[in-house]
């Protein structure tokens, strides 16, 4: 949770060392992220996203095993503090 999530950038990175945005500090006035991509992102408040910031494609041919890291930096943490409550990651193999 976060009072504002434009302070928010979030990137995930492959094992390979792959960085992907999934978050760019889109959605001015919204509170808490919450959602799952590439599906739509709905805000807590707010309309819907499209889905990551960058390209889930980026990810194609890698190896899946290994250790995926989710950085989050809050732009603007000295006006507000946020919570990283839970967080997963499911991938689905299409051959």
């Amino acid at each position: 949770t976060h009072p504002f999530i434009t302070d928010l950038f979030i990137d995930l990175t492959s094992p390979s060392g792959t960085v992907l945005p999934l978050h760019d500090g889109s959605g001015f006035g919204v509170q808490n992220l919450v959602g799952n991509y590439p599906n739509s992102l709905p805000f807590d408040g707010g309309g819907p996203s499209t889905g990551p910031a960058g390209d889930l494609t980026d990810f194609a041919g890698e190896a899946l095993d290994g250790t995926w890291t989710l950085d989050i930096v809050d732009a603007v943490p000295a006006f507000s503090n946020g919570v990283l409550n839970s967080w997963g990651l499911n991938v689905r193999f299409q051959p």
